[in-house]
């Protein structure tokens, strides 16, 4: 409670894998941020691990955990719809 900033001036802005962290931040407590912008966004982490057919699926299992985890902090399966920021 540092009172540093207030959730209208505050935004996340994020590429590529850095979305994951970005998208599970806004999730998880939308009120704390004004606007979100990804570019080229990874956000489906369980769906794009949940098929084995893709190229470093199970290379890249290490890296994002098991699905279990994987689904706890996906932002794609986690979406909580209209509450998000613009």
């Amino acid at each position: 409670q540092l009172a540093v900033t207030e959730p209208h001036l505050l935004g996340v802005r994020a590429f590529s894998a850095g979305a994951v962290i970005a998208a599970a931040a806004v999730n998880e407590r939308p009120t704390l941020f004004s606007t979100l912008c990804l570019a080229n966004p990874f956000v489906d982490v369980f769906g794009a691990m949940s098929d084995p057919t893709l190229p470093l699926t199970e290379h890249e299992r290490d890296e994002w955990g098991d699905l279990g985890t994987i689904a706890e902090y996906c932002p794609f399966t986690n979406h909580i719809g209209n509450s998000l920021p613009s």
